[in-house]
């Protein structure tokens, strides 16, 4: 199941999610090598806006976060804001990939769709 969430064009967004290991216990920062997004405009064939590589400390907590925006019970461990540049487009559809390698075992990866509404004034 991929989230979908919507934001105004020209405008940063977060990404969050709870993210499990192949152990099924919460990835950690000791637990995670790198970490790369890509942001594909699903409205004009597959397009790729910004792309690029997210710090393991910046956006990966080693203990569960609340609020900020995240609405489930369960708390989130990761937390990315992707830059305004990767959504320039109103009433359009963007794909983020976010690809983590981990220390040790597979890669794995979270999408979300990001939907813009149109900002006039932009």
């Amino acid at each position: 199941m991929t989230d979908v969430h919507t934001i105004i064009e020209d405008c940063g967004a977060a990404v969050m999610a709870r993210l499990l290991g192949w152990d099924g216990s919460l990835v950690t920062q000791a637990t995670v090598s790198s970490i790369a997004y890509q942001v594909f405009d699903l409205d004009a064939a597959l397009l790729q806006t910004p792309a690029g590589a997210l710090v393991v400390a910046d956006t990966v907590y080693d203990t569960e976060q609340t609020g900020g925006g995240w609405p489930y019970s369960d708390g989130f461990n990761f937390r990315a804001v992707l830059p305004a540049s990767a959504f320039p487009t109103g009433g359009h559809q963007y794909q983020v990939e976010v690809v983590f390698t981990p220390v040790a075992g597979e890669v794995f990866a979270i999408r979300r769709v990001i939907v813009t509404e149109t900002l006039y004034g932009s």
